[in-house]
This record gives C-alpha cells, sequence and structure tokens, in this order.
C-alpha cells in the first residue's frame, strides 16, 4: 500500500484502523485497542475500531470531533504543514513525538509496538520535514552540497571532504535530504567519486525515509547489464533483487577514482539515469505513484558528491523498455493477514510494497483450475526462501539470496530459474507460497503455470 498523509500527518497505510487494514485482519481491531490503552490511554471497544481515513470523501471516523481536518479543509490545504499558524492549538492536542511517549511510559517500548501502535501517528517529524520544503517551479538549484549542514541527515556519516582536488561531501551508509526542496518532475545532477566498491545514486520523489525512488551506477560492476540499477525503496527495503533487466537496469561504463557525471531526468512515470552523458537506462514506469517529493543523495559504503544541480522544465523522456509479465504468470494473490495484492508490471510480487517492516514471512495464496486432467508446469522465481504447497502438501523449497557477482545467478534475483512438472486431475486447486526474508534487497515471488487447459481464477 502507498503511503496515505492525513491533514495532520499521521499515515492512513500504517494504521491498523485504516479499513483496507481491518478488512485484510479483523482480528488486529482487538490488538490497536489494547496498544492505544496502554500507551495513550483510551480504549475504544474493537467493534468501533474501523476508519476511512480523513483523506476521503465523507468518510467514516474513529476521531469524529477532530477540529483539524475541517480546519485544513476550509482553508484549501492539503495537511497543516502548509498553515500559516502551524503549530496552533488544534494541532497540538494531536502532536505525537515518540520520545515523549516513551518518557511517559517510562519502560523500553518493543520495536513492534511502536510500528503497530505509535510510528503511524508520529507526525511531528513528518510535518516538520514538509515544513521545510518550498515548490521547484522552473527555478534552478545549485551548489546546495557546499554547506552539508544544511542538509537533513540520516546516513552513518555525512561531511565535508577534499577527494581529487575537488571540496565536496563525503555520505556513507544512508540518505542525506535537501530540506528546501520538492518536485514532481526535475533534471538532478551530481559529480559522483568511489575509491572502489559503492552504490552512490540520486534519491526523488521522496515520500518519506522510509518511501522513495532510487537510482545509482555501480562502479564495482562497470560494463556489465547492471551498473545503473533502478532501486525503489519500499518501508525502508531497497527491492532490487524484483526490479531487474533491460526495464530497470543498464549497463555503463562507471569510473572508480575519477569524478563522473550522474544524471537521472525524472517526468511523469518515466525516468532516465545516465552516466557521463552516455545513452540513459529509461524507466518506463516507475514504482511509486507519480508525486512531488523531496530530493537527495543516498549511498551504500562510501562515496563523494559535489556540484548538485536540479533544473525545471524537463525535457522529453524517450520511450525505455516496457516491464512484461512471464506468460502464464500470476497476477494477483491473497496474503494471509493483508488481502488481495497485485504484481508489479514484469509478474513479481512485491511484498515490501504491502507489509510492514517487521513482517519476516508471508503466506501467498492462489487458485488454479484444470479443464482436464493433465500435467503442467511451474516455473518461478523468488527471492529469499521459499517452500510451494499444492493442495496442503510441499512440493519444493529452497533459498536464492545474493552471494556475489559472478554472475547473474550470484545475484539472487526474483527471476524464473527453478520448474517443477505435477499430474493435476480436473478441477480447482489451491497453490501456497511461503515466503522468508534473509535479507534487505527485497522479497517477492515470481509464478507461472503452462499447460493445455490450465488457468489462474482470481485471487480471493
Amino acid at each position: 500500500m502507498d503511503p496515505i498523509l492525513t491533514r495532520c500527518g499521521y499515515r492512513c497505510d500504517l494504521c491498523l484502523a485504516y479499513r483496507p487494514n481491518v478488512t485484510a485482519n479483523p482480528t488486529n481491531r482487538q490488538k490497536l485497542s489494547d496498544g492505544w490503552f496502554k500507551y495513550f490511554g483510551f480504549r475504544l471497544p474493537p467493534e468501533a475500531i474501523c476508519c476511512d481515513g480523513c483523506m476521503a470523501d465523507n468518510p467514516q471516523l474513529i476521531d469524529r470531533g477532530c477540529p483539524v481536518r475541517p480546519c485544513v479543509i476550509e482553508r484549501g490545504l492539503d495537511n497543516c504543514a502548509q498553515c500559516e499558524r502551524y503549530v496552533c492549538e488544534k494541532l497540538t492536542e494531536r502532536l505525537v513525538v515518540y520520545e515523549e511517549i516513551q518518557l511517559q511510559f517510562g519502560a523500553d517500548i518493543p520495536e513492534d509496538d511502536r510500528s503497530r501502535f505509535i510510528h503511524p501517528y508520529e507526525n511531528r517529524r513528518r510535518l516538520e520535514a514538509l515544513r521545510g520544503l518550498r515548490r521547484l517551479r522552473g527555478t534552478n538549484v545549485e551548489n546546495v552540497l557546499a554547506d552539508p549542514d544544511t542538509l537533513v541527515v540520516h546516513a552513518q556519516r555525512a561531511e565535508r571532504a577534499t577527494w581529487n582536488g575537488q571540496g565536496c561531501l563525503r555520505l556513507e551508509n544512508g540518505l542525506v535530504l535537501l530540506p528546501d526542496f520538492i518536485a514532481q518532475d526535475a533534471r538532478i545532477e551530481v559529480w559522483v567519486g568511489t575509491d572502489g566498491p559503492a552504490y552512490p545514486g540520486i534519491a526523488f520523489r521522496v515520500a518519506d525515509t522510509e518511501n522513495y525512488e532510487l537510482a545509482y551506477p555501480v562502479p564495482h560492476v562497470s560494463g556489465q547489464w547492471d551498473a545503473v540499477q533502478y532501486d525503489p525503496v519500499f518501508h525502508g527495503s531497497n527491492t532490487w533483487q524484483l526490479y531487474y533487466g533491460p526495464a530497470y537496469q543498464g549497463a555503463a561504463e562507471v569510473p572508480t577514482g575519477r569524478w563522473f557525471h550522474l544524471q537521472v531526468d525524472v517526468r511523469g512515470e518515466r525516468a532516465a539515469i545516465a552516466v557521463d552523458g552516455r545513452p540513459p537506462l529509461v524507466v518506463e514506469r516507475v514504482a511509486h505513484p507519480v508525486r512531488a517529493g523531496q530530493l537527495g543523495l543516498w549511498t551504500y559504503l562510501p562515496a563523494y558528491f559535489r556540484d548538485l544541480r536540479v533544473t525545471t522544465p524537463v525535457p522529453d523522456i524517450p520511450a525505455g523498455t516496457v516491464p512484461t509479465a512471464p506468460a502464464g504468470a500470476a497476477t494477483t494473490w491473497f496474503v494471509e493477514g493483508h488481502g488481495v495484492v497485485e504484481a508489479e508490471p514484469n509478474g513479481v510480487v512485491n511484498l515490501n510494497r504491502f507489509l510492514s517492516p517487521s513482517a519476516s514471512m508471508a503466506r501467498l495464496v492462489g487458485r488454479l483450475e484444470m479443464a482436464a486432467a493433465g500435467e503442467v508446469e511451474f516455473a518461478f522465481g523468488h527471492s529469499d526462501a521459499l517452500s510451494l504447497e499444492l493442495n496442503g502438501h510441499e512440493i519444493w523449497s529452497g533459498e536464492n539470496t545474493f552471494h556475489g557477482f559472478a554472475d547473474r545467478a550470484a545475484r539472487g534475483y526474483a527471476e524464473i530459474r527453478e520448474s517443477l512438472r505435477q499430474e493435476l486431475a480436473a478441477g480447482v486447486h489451491q497453490l501456497a507460497a511461503v515466503l522468508r526474508v534473509q535479507e534487505g534487497f527485497g522479497w517477492g515471488l515470481v509464478l507461472a503455470v503452462r499447460g493445455e487447459g490450465v488457468c489462474w481464477l482470481p485471487a480471493e
């Protein structure tokens, strides 16, 4: 589920009371009733816990007396961060700061409790981040890295440095955001350098520090098919093992030990990523919704950045490779405890899109129908650990994780590499896929069925 920000800065998509979440797992109502009482001191009966979210038209709300929603709507704003009276008394009553709750609680709060009962409502940080933004309309942004102290740092280290004779920002393991700019469509350019292996990139349309678009070159695989990688981040996880192939990866010469130019153009659903002015990798359809967001720089392992420049408007981006699903691939699954989910355009179910960061296991259920008895082939790819059950009996299990750069198989992509054959009787059959997380590069599944007279039924 994509991030949904309320008028006061809460996150509907993370809230267990949000109607789609209640529908997917009704038992969470009792847990939420207990959790709210434990950390906020009020209790609602479980049967009363269901909310459409305050961004909906004529919604059913839990907080029916909330003064914030009508105030924001009356002022013609999206949320409180845009108001000249921020912070007002109406909002103050509904500000949630984790550190304050922890102090009041007087003990350590389990991470799972924070994720379910507190984090969805931690609105002060979200609103403060939005308060620092201004819209980028036909303006140019240059030299914003001259003073790294002005950046919003979510990284292990961000510091001034000199590299190859140039003053620059040295960034290590994480994200820095430009606090003063927001854009939907933009051209982002920066000079980049590395001493060795690294993944230095540009983050764009940043909804928050856990959800954003990301693209980067990979110097230590220079010249290979994945030297340029599109890697959307969902719920704090990179997902490059799910976004592979010419629709999301490109070959390029990426140098080490000298400065090179990195450019990302983003316009509508397309993004183009180019290194040193060479033909770009064009992502025909980015994974997150088209919307304005913050801009930033990101890396895993140390990298250097200088002379960042952001400009609008953006020239037309030529068409790229359209991602396509394998023939016979399931396009929908039922995820137990969540509900029906759809596969990405390449046929892969991206579980990072739908499930919280605390989830480590998921059971996906699909149904298929045989017109007559016969043999079928199941062809599949996965990340990370998978077991398949057909009509309640396990028929396959295995693991697929990253284990180096020796070849394509070592990357651990969730692409079809496995297959097995089964004799099936005429009628409806249930296939369950149990996936488990083992690393943070994306977890998901693509599975196709092939044979005479076999077809997938809608997930339910």
